[in-house]
C-alpha cells in the first residue's frame, strides 16, 4: 500500500482451499458415469434432493484443475435445477470476523443454455442472465456487507447454485471458490487468478 511500508504475502485460492469448507469443490468425485450420476459427492440437487436426473458430469470442458489433480470436471444443468450443500457436511467451523469471498466458473456457450444463474452463500445471492456469453465467466458475490457472516447466516447454512428461467440447452459450472478473504493493511483481498492454474513463485 503506497506509503505504508506495509509488506504481506497473499496466498493465491483455489479449489483447494475450498476443500477446506465445501466438499468437492470442483465436482470431480462421483458415483454412477458421468452422463448418469447416481450421486456427486457433497451436492444434493434442489429440484429434488435423490434425481440426478437434470445433472451429468462432463470431463471434457472444464474450467481449470484443481492443484493435484490429473482429471478436470465441471458440473452440467440442463433444466430449472442446480446443486446445494451445507456447510455441515465438512463440518466448517466461520468466524464473523472475516469476509468470505464465493465465486463459480460457469460456460453456457458449450451447450447453448439459456437460462438465469444464481449462487447464494445464506441470504446472499447473486444472479446473472445467460443469453450470449462465449467462453467460460465468473460469476462472484457482490464485494459488500453481505460477505460478512452476521449478513448472510441462516439455520442450516449452505450453498446453492441453480438454474431459474430456463429456457433451453445447458450449462457448465466449475470450480467453486468460498474462502475467506484476507487483510492487509485494513483492506480486504481474495486472489483467485483464471483459467490457466498458479504455478509457485
Amino acid at each position: 500500500t503506497a506509503g505504508s511500508g506495509t509488506l504481506a504475502v497473499l496466498r493465491a485460492m483455489s479449489a483447494r482451499d475450498t476443500a477446506l469448507i465445501l466438499q468437492n469443490p470442483s465436482f470431480s468425485t462421483y458415483e454412477g458415469s458421468a452422463a448418469t450420476p447416481t450421486a456427486i459427492s457433497g451436492w444434493t440437487p434442489t429440484a429434488s434432493p435423490t434425481v440426478y436426473t437434470n445433472l451429468a458430469i462432463d470431463t471434457t470442458n472444464y474450467y481449470r484443475l484443481v492443484p493435484g489433480e490429473t482429471t478436470g470436471a465441471a458440473l452440467k444443468i440442463s433444466a430449472a435445477d442446480g446443486v446445494s450443500q451445507a456447510l455441515s457436511v465438512r463440518g466448517a467451523k466461520l468466524s464473523p470476523n472475516v469476509p468470505y469471498y464465493l465465486q463459480i466458473a460457469y460456460n453456457r456457450a458449450v451447450g447453448s443454455g439459456s437460462a438465469t444463474l444464481q449462487i447464494s452463500l445464506g441470504a446472499t445471492t447473486k444472479s446473472v442472465v445467460l443469453a450470449a456469453q462465449t467462453g467460460w465467466n465468473v460469476l462472484r458475490l457482490d464485494l459488500d456487507q453481505g460477505l460478512w457472516l452476521r449478513r448472510f447466516n441462516q439455520q442450516d447454512l449452505d450453498i446453492r447454485i441453480e438454474l431459474t428461467s430456463y429456457t433451453s440447452g445447458y450449462v457448465l459450472v466449475d470450480d467453486v471458490i468460498l474462502v475467506p478473504m484476507q487483510q492487509v493493511d485494513g483492506c480486504w483481498y481474495a486472489i483467485v487468478g483464471g483459467a490457466t492454474p498458479f504455478l509457485r513463485r
